[in-house]
């Protein structure tokens, strides 16, 4: 899967799934302002700490074992930092919404419905639940 430039064109999405990222940040400055539209994305911290800043005046920071829910609608400019100074691991699930524009959500705005949520085991055998935003 290629997102902007980044990964292999040559492999398309899966159904609604659009990328499943494995990623490690170094202690540091991390990822400045950039714009997402019409994406869900789920970050899943396993490892250290990520603070997530956006447009909408959000500020949170998600700590190992908890999940930030952020859904683009018709845009939103946001920023994720590694502030720890260890390094942090995450699984970043990038998913194409059922309908394109709307409202954004980020954290702390995202809403998680019970009836909504599914439990996915990864290779290292850790739990993931993921959760249909509303």
């Amino acid at each position: 899967m290629a997102i902007v430039g980044l990964g292999r064109p040559e492999h398309g999405s899966v159904g609604a799934l659009r990328a499943w990222n494995d990623d490690e940040f170094a202690p540091g400055p991390g990822f400045p302002m950039h714009r997402h539209q019409d994406v869900e994305i789920l970050t899943y911290v396993r490892r250290g700490a990520i603070t997530h800043e956006d447009s909408l005046g959000n500020r949170s920071t998600v700590l190992a074992g908890d999940v930030q829910a952020m859904r683009a609608g018709s845009g939103i400019r946001h920023a994720e930092f590694n502030h720890p100074s260890e390094t942090t691991a995450v699984y970043q699930i990038w998913l194409r919404p059922r309908t394109t524009g709307g409202a954004c959500l980020a954290p702390p705005c995202a809403a998680v419905s019970d009836e909504t949520l599914l439990t996915i085991t990864a290779l290292d055998d850790t739990e993931i639940v993921l959760a249909e935003l509303e």
